[in-house]
Formats: C-alpha cells, structure tokens, sequence
C-alpha cells in the first residue's frame, strides 16, 4: 500500500490513552451484536515500523477472535482498538471546545 516508499509515520492507539489497551470491539457469541471486550490486548508497541500487537493470554484467545486462522489484523484495526480511538476522539473534542 505504501507503493515501495517505506512506512509512514502512525500512532500506536495505546499511546493515546498512558498504553492502556482499553478494549475490542467484538460480535457477542449469542447476540452477534458488538460488545466492548477487555483483556483480550496484553499491549501494542511500534518496532521497525509497525505495529505489533500482542494478544493476552487467555482460554478463548484474541487469535481465533480475530484472525479467523489468517495472520493479519488489518481487516480488524478500528474495531482491535475501539475503545482507544473513543478515547482519543473525546480529548479531540474536549481540546477543540477549550
């Protein structure tokens, strides 16, 4: 996507709230509507470039979550740190309004 001109600049979303994950936006198992899920993120950092995400360590697991047996989160990036853009969105406007 970047055309062969390297990585740009991004923000880790944890960044924006003192690198707390605050949680996922996911269907319900039952309901299929979405619920904000904590814990399912241990982190996220920036290493060479990207973001690397690590999932927390738990019985059902972020993985089958999210990846549905691929190795990419992209499809998934909003709604990985749903609860983080929210966040920043209200300092945004907070910001804005002062």
């Amino acid at each position: 996507m970047s055309r062969g001109a390297g990585f740009r600049d991004f923000a880790n979303p944890c960044a924006w709230t003192k690198g707390e994950h605050l949680g996922v936006l996911l269907p319900d198992d039952e309901t299929k509507l979405p619920v904000l899920q904590r814990g399912l993120v241990q982190r996220a950092e920036v290493v060479d470039g990207l973001l690397r995400v690590h999932p927390a360590i738990s019985e059902d697991g972020i993985l089958t979550k999210l990846h549905m047996g691929h190795h990419d989160y992209h499809a998934y990036d909003v709604h990985l740190f749903w609860a983080n853009v929210r966040e920043r969105v209200k300092q945004q406007v907070a910001a804005f309004r002062a």
